[in-house]
């Protein structure tokens, strides 16, 4: 399963899905069990790159943006 890094995130609330800000100032709701363990961004208040499946950034609109990147996971 590939996995995409999205640096600068900040997370805000969570729930059913953690609520985190992106440096444009968009928020997304990411489901808690889909945030890789090696993700910097997993509590709210935490700040750092967010790592998710490649799958669901594509679903959040995010697998195109420039400061994406993807790593494949081993």
């Amino acid at each position: 399963m590939d996995l995409v890094r999205i640096p600068n995130v900040r997370a805000i609330s969570d729930g059913l899905a953690l609520i985190c800000e992106l440096l444009d100032k968009r928020r997304i709701g990411v489901p808690r069990l889909a945030i890789d363990l090696s993700s910097d961004v997993q509590h709210p208040g935490d700040v750092g790159t967010l790592v998710i499946p490649k799958a669901l950034a594509h679903d959040l609109g995010l697998a195109g943006d420039a400061s994406t990147t993807t790593t494949p996971k081993r």
